[in-house]
């Protein structure tokens, strides 16, 4: 009996949307190879991401114009507050680190494992969007 109650508890708890909520776990490569990220789940539920690496480009930290020097970035948070509905994490911000904005996103994985987010200002259909590709290599080298 006790055997049963517990495949009962997993199985609720290992239900096929938390199997696909926790997909976006790890770390994702921006298109331009210049920008990793890590996202997991936090404490609260929600999902977030922080910078986990980023390449640093001649005259970089003299052309951003931000309350977040360029040399704090690495672990800060760069989208958080997502909940996973209806096939996709939404309700969430995500901070252009590089131009010091904020917007509300979502982000959509597709069929060929890509990770898109869009970030949007008061209307879904006033975005940009950009795709990411799970990352499983080393991290490289901050400099």
């Amino acid at each position: 009996m006790i055997f049963y109650a517990l495949i009962l508890l997993l199985n609720g708890w290992m239900s096929p949307k938390s199997i696909d909520a926790d997909k976006i776990n790890g770390y994702w490569i921006s298109p331009d190879k210049d920008l990793i990220v890590k996202c997991y789940k936090g404490p609260d539920g929600k999902y977030l991401g922080k910078m986990a690496w980023f390449r640093v480009y001649q005259g970089d930290a003299t052309s951003y114009n931000c309350d977040i020097p360029q040399e704090q970035w690495l672990g800060k948070a760069v989208l958080w507050g997502f909940d996973y509905k209806a096939n996709e994490w939404s309700g969430g911000t995500i901070k252009d680190l590089k131009k010091c904005n904020s917007y509300a996103a979502f982000i959509k994985m597709g069929t060929d494992g890509k990770l898109t987010a869009t970030g949007f200002v008061v209307f879904r259909w006033l975005s940009e969007s950009v795709s990411f590709t799970r990352y499983t290599g080393k991290l490289p080298v901050q400099n």
